[in-house]
């Protein structure tokens, strides 16, 4: 029911009740069921004499406070600019005094919870029998949510309309059901330039004609899609006006059609002026061509550029590796003269005593040779520890790895560090009790000590101190990889410092360089701490150097902790050469006649039988022959089949046959212990005639490692 009709109805029960003079509850139990708010008072005497329960609900228990139209104010009315009604402001209060009516007028209320309604109010006076107004009544509903969408929805068209203004929209509107058309001025706008806009708003063909030919089609095939039921709704469209060869105007039309029963009863939407984005994307079309042009024009450029790059570094290479060279040929050149020069010296010291030998030998002199024999032993010795060095440095030597007590090592050559360093040097050796044992080469780690201390005592020239160090040290993942190729696990350190001059970096970075040397010529081959490098690398440990000018030096060595078990480890064999061979047999496979000469007349003074063979093919008939042999002492490096593919081929023959092995160099036998299988030994080149006589003793007599 609407509440006009309510009002009238709640009147006319008033009034009628007034009329008939009826019971007055009959009257309160009526207005009670009204869904409208209603205030009853008493014209003459202004009492409130009646409110129902929905005036309760709207205004709150300040309408049961209300004693007459004077305490109006309890209800907390409010003016439009916020400031709280006099008594006199309501309608009610109006109406008991002027008996005026008013209709549907908007007030707010602010409730004692602070909430605030908008209410629509309206009042009436009521006349007695006698005509003469009697009582005012007041009904009242809340309107809040209607004046609020009401609001939302000026304002939502208010904004739509300052949006399509803004962005330049005409709007367009064809409901099809009525037949009506709907364009507005700006729409109408847009079409202007090509034709009658009027007539194109209400005629479809005529519409159709202002548009490009080349674009007709497709829009009107786009309009025809969205208005079948079964097809996308949306219309969206991108369209030139006008039919000339340059038309000025690009528009883009945006659309949607509503359906009922599956029939198009309207088609909504908005034009948009997108002449100048279209102009702008030509431009932007035209600027991409240009830089595409200029990219490939600059690709080419650079790829010429590139191509010449590379023509000079593979030059630059060329010439650095032509350069490289020649450092090597000259280094190779100062190695070379070094080692003419020294070997010049100590084949003069071998060659001048033997001449002088035989001299004295000739002339019956005997007695006086013993000198002559010892010079040559000391050049040859010099000789022999000249081509360990070159053999270390090219990590080429044969190395016996071995359980090295390294302090003790370092303690049994306390008294020749003391006659090498001098007087005017303080030696101080800190050997660790709980140090482990190392596994490397002794004599190769004596070498290389000596070396160490030759060098800091070379830079202590007005004396110092000297301190050889042993401990332990556990390098983790991390500080392995810092030195490069190092495994991680545990190292015997030994460390040699002392406090000389120092080195400043640049000299640090080449200390390990072949050939690279701080000394005055004819001082120093500068292979000293290359050989020392390439012993460690060979021996899988490393050597640091920490360095500091005019504070002195520290070199480290770390070598491999040795955990095999000391129950276990060969007895070193004696070299002490006696008794007599009882009937065995060596075979001697040496290309060179000298050394071969000279280890069959060592083989002669110890009693054993022998045979000799240069090269392989000349041997293994000796090998298959039914003559015993104990032993077989080859050269490694054979012309031809070499020593260790010999020593194979015997093995097939006799299983059980003992080798030794003898060389000077071969690269296959730098590490022993991947080359030499059960029943092999090996000895380095040059070697002394006890060293070779204790080494066949103790093979033959089953005194292996």
């Amino acid at each position: 029911m609407a509440v006009d009709e309510i009002r009238t109805s709640a009147t006319r029960v008033v009034r009628e009740v007034g009329t008939l003079q009826r019971d007055s509850v009959a009257l309160y139990a009526v207005l009670e069921q009204l869904p409208l708010g209603i205030v009853l008072a008493d014209i003459p005497s202004g009492l409130i004499v009646f409110h129902n329960r929905r005036a309760e609900e709207i205004l709150g228990e300040a309408v049961t406070e209300l004693g007459s139209v004077a305490d109006l104010e309890l209800l907390g009315g409010l003016h439009a600019d916020g400031t709280p009604f006099d008594c006199d402001d309501y309608s009610l209060a109006k109406t008991v005094r002027g008996h005026v009516a008013i209709e549907d007028r908007d007030i707010l209320i602010r409730r004692r919870d602070g909430t605030t309604l908008q209410l629509s109010v309206s009042s009436a006076a009521i006349a007695g029998p006698s005509g003469e107004p009697i009582y005012a009544i007041c009904s009242f509903h809340d309107v809040s949510a209607q004046r609020r969408s009401a609001d939302e929805l000026r304002a939502t068209s208010v904004s739509m309309r300052l949006a399509t203004e803004a962005a330049k929209l005409g709007r367009w509107d064809h409901d099809l059901a009525s037949g009506t058309r709907f364009w507005d001025e700006r729409n109408k706008a847009l079409f202007a330039t090509a034709g009658d806009a009027d007539r194109a708003a209400s005629e479809s063909e005529y519409f159709l004609s202002l548009i490009h030919p080349e674009d007709r089609g497709r829009v009107q095939q786009a309009i025809t899609d969205a208005m079948q039921p079964h097809h996308s709704h949306n219309f969206y469209q991108e369209y030139r006006i006008g039919e000339g060869a340059t038309p000025t105007t690009w528009v883009a039309s945006y659309g949607t059609t509503l359906f009922e029963d599956d029939r198009c009863i309207r088609f909504v939407g908005v034009t948009q002026d997108i002449t100048e984005d279209k102009r702008l994307e030509e431009r932007l079309q035209r600027s991409n061509d240009e830089l595409e042009a200029q990219v490939r024009d600059r690709t080419l450029a650079l790829q010429s550029a590139n191509d010449r790059l590379v023509a000079e570094m593979a030059e630059r290479a060329r010439v650095e590796s032509s350069l490289r060279q020649m450092h090597k040929m000259e280094a190779v050149g100062q190695l070379t003269g070094g080692i003419a020069h020294d070997f010049n010296n100590m084949l003069t010291g071998i060659i001048g005593s033997l001449e002088l030998i035989k001299r004295r030998v000739a002339n019956g002199r005997a007695d006086e040779i013993g000198r002559f024999i010892d010079a040559a032993m000391v050049s040859a010795n010099r000789a022999a520890a000249l081509t360990h060095r070159l053999l270390a440095f090219s990590r080429r030597q044969s190395l016996e790895a071995k359980p090295v007590d390294v302090g003790r090592l370092v303690i049994s050559m306390q008294d020749l560090f003391v006659r090498t360093i001098g007087p005017s040097i303080s030696l101080d050796i800190r050997v660790s009790d709980t140090a482990w044992l190392a596994r490397t080469d002794e004599n190769q780690l004596e070498n290389a000590l000596l070396n160490l201390v030759i060098n800091a005592r070379d830079a202590m020239p007005d004396g110092g101190l000297l301190t050889v160090e042993t401990t332990n040290a556990r390098l983790d993942r991390h500080s392995a990889d810092a030195f490069g190729d190092l495994q991680p696990g545990d190292y015997l350190l030994l460390s040699v410092s002392d406090t000389g001059a120092g080195m400043p970096p640049d000299v640090i970075a080449k200390a390990f360089e072949p050939f690279f040397t701080t000394k005055p010529i004819g001082q120093g081959t500068g292979l000293g701490l290359s050989m020392i490098y390439g012993f460690m690398k060979q021996s899988g440990g490393h050597v640091l150097i920490y360095s500091e000018v005019a504070h002195g030096t520290s070199v480290k060595l770390y070598l491999p902790r040795d955990r095999s078990d000391p129950k276990h480890q060969a007895p070193e064999p004696s070299e002490a050469v006696t008794g007599h061979a009882n009937g065995d047999c060596v075979l001697v496979v040496e290309d060179e006649p000298a050394v071969r000469m000279l280890i069959l007349d060592v083989l002669a003074d110890l009693g054993y039988r022998t045979f000799e063979a240069g090269d392989a093919p000349s041997a293994l008939p000796i090998v298959s022959s039914d003559e015993r042999i104990d032993l077989l002492v080859t050269d490694v490096g054979l012309p031809g089949v070499n020593g260790r593919q010999l020593a194979e081929m015997a093995r097939q023959i006799r299983p059980d046959l003992k080798v030794l092995f003898i060389t000077g160099y071969a690269e296959i036998a730098a590490v022993r212990g991947g080359f030499l299988a059960p029943g092999m030994e090996m000895l380095s080149k040059p070697f002394a005639v006890n060293v070779l006589s204790a080494k066949i003793r103790s093979m033959i007599e089953g005194s292996t490692r």
